[in-house]
């Protein structure tokens, strides 16, 4: 009997992964396009955004506004971490999918080392 493979913590990324790994080897190259091509795109739209809500919440900081409490900017702060790990993860997709599609040409199946 074989011992399961440990999940990680649940988060977005780490789900992203997971499915990921269980289907690419039933994607086609036409799929893994599509995939590759979007989790690129997805991962530069988080990014800029993120990057927006750093920069706001910077200038209300900075502004000592008073608008914001100490609880909303930690609560902003932990899903602007949350975004970047996904973005990091579909960036890493992206990248495995290239190597998949690289390599898949060779022996005719795609397929990614584990994380």
């Amino acid at each position: 009997m074989s011992t399961p493979k440990k999940l990680p913590p649940f988060q977005t990324a780490n789900l992203l992964r997971l499915l990921f790994e269980r289907a690419l080897p039933m994607l086609t190259p036409e799929e893994l396009s599509y995939v590759g091509d979007s989790a690129g795109s997805h991962a530069t739209w988080l990014v800029q955004n993120a990057a927006d809500v750093a920069e706001t919440l910077g200038c209300q900081i900075s502004a000592q506004s008073g608008d914001m409490s100490s609880s909303d900017i930690a609560t902003t702060l932990f899903h602007f971490v949350d975004v970047l790990r996904e973005a990091a993860e579909l960036q890493s997709i992206g990248s495995d999918i290239h190597t998949a599609r690289k390599y898949a040409a060779s022996d005719g199946v795609a397929s990614t080392s584990p994380r």
